[in-house]
């Protein structure tokens, strides 16, 4: 069955229907000009996503960062298991450079296979969390989660 181009049916009683094109042009700038208008306002309204995050989700996810960089911690060998349970001052351990990378991709911050950009990064993270650009020395434990808090 061939079929030819889509032939709308008009309805009988529509046919009849007389219209002033004038006055549908001047409907169609009207809608157009209140939809730019809508538009105007709509863009300057601060959007407000309908999951916002409020203090009370903003402490589950606190709590759910601090549980996965004590693991990381322990999984690391960086704590002991019997101090992560009363972690109060993190600052008093230390983290080498290749131990923070480690940190990195145990919690999915960087790829399992790094690009040089990412390494270029995690040099660059060492040395503003206070190690020295040789990737030497350590920086406190405590510096590493404010960080990664900070960029979550």
């Amino acid at each position: 069955m061939e079929e030819g181009p889509f032939q709308p049916q008009i309805n009988k009683k529509s046919q009849g229907i007389e219209r002033d094109f004038n006055s549908i042009h001047q409907d169609t700038s009207r809608r157009m000009q209140q939809k730019q208008q809508y538009d105007k306002l709509m863009s300057k309204k601060p959007r407000v996503a309908a999951n916002q995050i409020n203090s009370a989700s903003d402490k589950v996810i606190n709590d759910k960062f601090d549980q996965d960089f004590k693991l990381t911690s322990v999984e690391l060998g960086l704590i002991g298991a019997n101090q992560a349970q009363n972690i109060d001052n993190l600052n008093k351990f230390q983290v080498t450079c290749s131990q923070l990378s480690q940190i990195f991709l145990v919690m999915g911050f960087v790829s399992p296979v790094a690009q040089e950009e990412e390494q270029l990064m995690l040099a660059d993270i060492w040395s503003q969390l206070g190690g020295d650009r040789e990737g030497q020395g350590v920086v406190s434990l405590g510096s590493c989660k404010n960080f990664l808090r900070a960029i979550q």
